[in-house]
């Protein structure tokens, strides 16, 4: 399996760098720029265990799919059929990647922080963010978010308490050593 293999499914050479009787699980896998990994299982048996598998996929700007080994994936995490090179009568899946982290470059960036829309149909090849507040010119609305709150320094308050809870605690302290002091005299004598 590819996993236990170490193979980087965008390296050309992965398949020749590997021992020679090596063999691909399923058909149309291979190695190369346009392929990534992809969570697969060698039987449409949901309890059958994943072997993952290389498959070459591109990203379709016009239809917003992601095309996996020359099959459309409608939505995150659909399963597939894909061919076994071992038993051409049998057909394993493999389960559609996450567009937006295989195709990131469909999206606006960081769906536009909730604070404008994703203007799908810009001039641009890419989708650009439509803000809400006009002023904000950054990519993904963020430009009116406040900072990222810091941690608060260890030190020693530098400010002192409240001057009623001073003089309370005065009183209390004092009315003690009273207390005390009545409380030994009555002892000695």
């Amino acid at each position: 399996p590819l996993l236990s293999l170490g193979l980087d499914c965008t390296d050309q050479n992965a398949y020749s760098n590997v021992s020679p009787d090596f063999q691909q699980t399923y058909v149309g896998e291979e190695a190369g720029p346009n392929s990534r990994c992809i969570n697969a299982r060698p039987s449409s048996d949901s309890s059958s265990l994943p072997r993952p598998a290389c498959l070459p996929f591109e990203c379709d700007a016009t239809t917003f799919r992601v095309r996996v080994a020359g099959q459309v994936c409608e939505f995150d995490g659909q399963e597939l059929s894909i061919g076994l090179m071992a038993d051409s009568s049998n057909t394993g899946i493999f389960i559609c990647p996450k567009l937006a982290v295989v195709c990131p470059d469909l999206f606006c960036p960081m769906d536009c922080s909730g604070r404008g829309v994703c203007n799908y149909g810009a001039a641009s090849s890419k989708p650009q963010c439509e803000c809400f507040d006009v002023t904000d010119t950054s990519l993904g609305c963020t430009g009116g978010l406040p900072p990222p709150p810091t941690r608060a320094p260890f030190s020693v308050p530098t400010t002192p308490p409240s001057s009623i809870a001073c003089t309370a605690y005065s009183f209390l302290s004092s009315l003690l050593v009273v207390v005390t002091t009545m409380t030994m005299m009555t002892e000695l004598f």
